[in-house]
């Protein structure tokens, strides 16, 4: 049957929106009855080719939709019509296509040698660009299959081919995977080089499959090299991406490599929770067929760059031939999109009921993590309560001593007047009693003192109270401090020096803030300077507080003498519930507590440090206005 003018136009015209759908990664119906319309075309106009092109399409439809078995059975009937046909791009292409089912199905030697029947055709036929895809899908089958060499030839192959078609968006995903293979192999000197050469040619920051396609293997080389704290700060990136943009299998791998993470930096409670998060969302993408980030790979396979076919839409002649096929196929068009929207609805119906119970489940864990965290705090401050306690023990112990101590020296001189028979004795014995009884008065009142300004301190914060005399303030919760450290280890001892400014001005911040800042502040000095103490023998503690005026507020240096701070953890130091001590001596919360608290008063607070040698905190409050 000779074909006529007009079935070839319609033909191109139909092969060209299909090829629209497919390179935009629209998956539906309309995309599905365009493929249905070829093969109908195909067997009007007698034409097998189409009919067996119309099966890739459909195959390559299926394959998207997780279909394999589907797709699979419709490749094999284009196989056999194209060898018929003695079509041998077409028998490449649907070998390519069958690679790529075992591949997507982890079933890499059966990809391997359907891809190689692909690769001996496409070479007779001197297609690059279909070669190289071919050559890179092989190189990922041998990295799975841990054959580094042969993976290696075929990724420099895929290049080869690449540069020869100059085709920019595969070349960046060649050389990704040709550094992740470096990587897998530890050979991080290579991979460094060849991460350099991608991040200094390609920058497209609206490509986020792009972007997570590069982060992900970028921050396994980092990890392989030790580098933590660069791999850390890329997989967070990678994983705003990822959560972000639905990447699910590269959010996959990013909880994985978090999990790798922390466990070389020995924090294994973080580690097995985020295993834990990895398998959890591994299993569920399985279980559901998730197949979003792969769908990336998928468009992009078995297409060749070609010129679009639809600019003879713009001249009238052969928009006038094709007025009635246009309007036949509008009509159409709408009914099927009305079917498409109904299923559509079908759908959005039944995810919104999935996310409404994600999102209870989600509230439901919230509402826990509150919880626990409203409890560490509530361990924080019952422990600096405590510590508190113990120093206040201390201060009152002194003047309860003169009391006792006198009283009962008063009670031995009135039974002596008793007993006595002369005068002048009673008399000074009186004089005694009335010295004893004057100092049991003033040490009682000391006491009473000590308990006033505690309990003044430690009341529920006022945002409108202020600290009239810091240094004052300082000097008694130092001291506090100190006993209450000493109370817990007796051999610790320490000198503080107290540089108070006499200038200084009410600051506005309540005593039972401050108390909160500096007991943390202190006590962190103290367990510094007694791991210093324990390691140097004659080592002697000193603490330095200094107090200037800076103007618009008073500046308080606290210094000493401890291990110091590393780099690396003085990152850290400020955010909740991070802290270096054993499990159960410390909750994280005490700095990032005092963080807040300055920061509400529109205060600064910052640490600096020499590792080995001192730790300085300065902090800067406002005066009251």
């Amino acid at each position: 049957m000779k074909l006529r003018k007009e079935d070839s136009i319609a033909v191109d015209i139909i092969k060209s929106i299909i090829y629209k759908y497919q390179k935009n990664d629209r998956l539906s119906d309309t995309c599905m009855w365009w493929i249905d319309s070829l093969r109908i075309a195909g067997s009007k106009l007698k034409r097998p080719d189409l009919i067996a092109q119309s099966d890739i399409y459909t195959a390559q439809f299926y394959i998207r939709t997780a279909d394999d078995a589907r797709a699979m059975d419709y490749l094999y009937k284009a196989l056999t019509q194209f060898r018929k046909l003695k079509d041998a791009s077409g028998e490449a292409n649907a070998f390519l296509q069958i690679g790529l089912i075992h591949y997507l199905q982890k079933q890499y030697n059966d990809a391997i040698e359907n891809l190689g029947y692909s690769a001996d055709i496409y070479k007779r036929e001197s297609r690059d660009s279909s070669l190289s895809t071919v050559y890179y899908l092989m190189g990922l089958s041998y990295v799975n299959l841990k054959q580094w060499q042969k993976a290696e030839e075929m990724l420099n192959a895929a290049l080869a081919k690449n540069l020869i078609t100059n085709n920019d968006d595969r070349y960046f995903e060649y050389y990704v995977a040709l550094a992740d293979l470096y990587t897998l192999q530890e050979k991080y000197d290579e991979a460094s080089i060849i991460f350099k050469k991608i991040f200094s040619t390609w920058n497209d920051p609206n490509d986020k499959y792009g972007t997570c396609m590069v982060l992900v293997p970028y921050s396994r080389m980092l990890i392989g090299k030790g580098e933590l704290d660069s791999a850390y700060n890329t997989l967070q990136n990678a994983l705003v991406i990822a959560n972000e943009f639905s990447l699910i299998d590269f959010k996959i791998n990013i909880l994985n490599l978090l999990s790798q993470y922390h466990s070389k930096k020995g924090e294994f409670k973080e580690a097995n929770s985020y295993l834990l998060k990895y398998y959890t969302l591994r299993d569920s993408v399985f279980t559901a067929d998730s197949h979003k980030t792969i769908n990336m790979l998928k468009t992009k396979i078995g297409y060749d760059r070609q010129e679009d076919k639809l600019n003879f839409l713009t001249q009238k002649e052969k928009v006038s031939k094709l007025q009635k096929i246009v309007l036949a196929l509008c009509v159409f068009i709408l009914l099927v999109i009305s079917i498409g929207l109904y299923r559509r609805y079908s759908f959005k119906t039944r995810k919104e009921k999935e996310l409404n119970k994600a999102n209870t489940e989600l509230n439901k864990a919230l509402h826990n993590i509150r919880q626990a965290q409203n409890q560490l705090i509530q361990t924080e401050k019952m422990a600096s309560l405590g510590r508190m306690s113990v120093g206040l023990a201390h201060e009152l112990r002194n003047p309860l001593n003169f009391v006792i101590n006198f009283a009962k020296l008063t009670s031995e001189l009135t039974h002596e007047i008793e007993n006595s028979k002369q005068g002048s004795n009673s008399d000074e014995l009186y004089n005694q009693i009335h010295k004893n009884l004057e100092l049991i008065y003033q040490h009682s009142l000391r006491a009473e003192k000590i308990i006033f300004d505690m309990v003044k301190h430690t009341q529920f914060p006022d945002k409108n109270k202020t600290v009239d005399n810091l240094n004052k303030i300082l000097n008694e919760f130092s001291n506090v401090a100190l006993y209450s450290y000493k109370n817990h280890t007796p051999e610790f001892d320490c000198a503080i020096h107290l540089d108070g400014d006499p200038n200084l001005k009410e600051v506005k911040i309540s005593p039972h803030e401050m108390m909160t800042i500096v007991l943390s502040i202190f006590n962190n000095a103290f367990d510094s300077m007694y791991q210093r103490m324990q390691l140097i023998t004659g080592f002697k503690p000193i603490l330095r507080i200094t107090t200037k005026d800076v103007g618009h507020a008073a500046e308080i240096s606290i210094i000493d003498n401890g291990n110091g701070i590393s780099d690396e953890i003085m990152d850290h130091i400020f955010e909740p519930f991070f802290t270096t001590k054993p499990l159960g001596k410390g909750t994280g919360l005490g700095l990032s507590m005092s963080y807040e608290i300055i920061r509400s008063h529109n205060g600064t607070i910052t640490a600096k440090s020499i590792p080995g040698f001192q730790t300085e905190f300065i902090l800067t409050i406002p005066y009251v206005s």
